[in-house]
């Protein structure tokens, strides 16, 4: 087997052993074209035979540009109480979009900042409270206590960010389309 990459060799057809030539093309960048072809020289009298070239492109995903959202949520605890929550979520890729998502973050903006002014996001682990790995239930009372540091009435702000299996890291802040999200923190015993 006889192949080229047009990137790499100029066009230049190389000899290739056929155990290996789809080991070969499946790790050719997206974009890069491999052209390949069966050639069989002849010892003898008969010529040397060749088949006609095969064109393999490996495809280029369409990169991921998740839109995330963050809602108030209240629900019903074992005790009757109403337990407020902030319900982050994210879009997953589309289906056949070869994206695979292997880690998805969600961060909380707290209320510190660093030296130069800029806020600093703190992690929040998700449990397996998520119905989904790009849905997140974030307690609203764990969010007045370290690293967070909110006070009630703040509006909270958050992101997630999607880290692919290959391809670029992708952090969206969510939209706020149920409005501001005001942290209501649970009254505490005097």
């Amino acid at each position: 087997m006889w192949c080229s990459n047009s990137a790499k060799n100029n066009g230049a057809m190389t000899l290739m052993q056929t155990l290996g030539l789809k080991t070969h093309i499946s790790h050719s960048k997206c974009g890069e074209a491999n052209v390949c072809k069966l050639m069989k020289r002849n010892t003898c009298w008969l010529e040397d035979s060749e088949s006609s070239e095969a064109r393999h492109t490996e495809a280029c995903p369409v990169p991921f540009s998740p839109k995330s959202t963050s809602c108030p949520k209240c629900i019903k605890g074992t005790l009757g109480t109403n337990n407020g929550y902030v319900h982050v979520q994210c879009s997953a890729p589309a289906l056949g979009s070869l994206v695979t998502i292997a880690e998805y973050k969600f961060e909380v903006m707290t209320a510190f900042k660093h030296a130069d002014g800029t806020s600093v996001w703190a992690d929040y682990k998700c449990s397996d409270n998520a119905s989904s790995p790009c849905s997140c239930l974030i307690p609203m009372a764990k969010l007045g206590r370290h690293p967070y540091g909110l006070k009630a009435g703040s509006a909270l702000k958050t992101r997630v960010t999607a880290t692919p299996t290959y391809g670029p890291v992708v952090t969206t802040a969510t939209d706020e389309i149920c409005g501001p999200v005001l942290l209501d923190m649970p009254i505490t015993p005097m």
